[in-house]
């Protein structure tokens, strides 16, 4: 009914108390008039006008609110440096949801699933790493693969060619 009062727009409060006089006058004439049979006709038009004015001076777009809050938390969560030791519930219940919602959520931002995101994010980190001289192995380890041949298999999946492949024709 709140969205409804408010253009079909959700509604959220984020002040657990409002002082407002002329709400509190509008809501009082409101709740002596429900009881006024003459008046019933007119109630409902009241009862709109005075919760979508509660709707506009007091309330905030859910959406608006939700999305900033999401959009902030992926934007600090994707900038972190430390890709390599990504948890899925850990990250789940920063955002206050359960681990499939997220697991949506991060796909509808990114495109990928977590997963896919963080070993893309390694390898691309580690093509910075070969590109400084550095072993298979140690990028390998550095970045939290199992051992070379697990880095070597993700690394072609996400390029299209091995990692020595790549080293050799840049």
């Amino acid at each position: 009914f709140m969205e409804y009062c408010n253009h079909n727009k959700p509604v959220a409060f984020t002040q657990k108390v409002i002082y407002d006089d002329g709400l509190f006058d509008a809501l009082h004439r409101l709740s002596i008039s429900i009881k006024e049979v003459d008046r019933q006709p007119l109630f409902e038009n009241e009862l709109k006008d005075t919760l979508g004015q509660l709707a506009a001076k007091h309330g905030s777009g859910r959406d608006n609110l939700d999305g900033y809050k999401i959009q902030s938390l992926f934007d600090d969560l994707l900038a972190e440096e430390n890709f390599a030791k990504f948890s899925l519930p850990v990250a789940a219940r920063r955002f206050g949801i359960d681990k499939y919602k997220f697991i949506r959520l991060f796909k509808f931002q990114t495109g990928l699933t977590p997963s896919n995101y963080f070993i893309l994010k390694r390898i691309e980190k580690s093509k910075t790493m070969l590109a400084d001289g550095h072993d298979l192995l140690s990028v390998a380890v550095d970045l939290g693969f199992y051992d070379a041949a697990h880095y070597s298999h993700h690394f072609k999946k996400f390029t299209g060619i091995s990692p020595i492949a790549w080293s050799a024709g840049r």
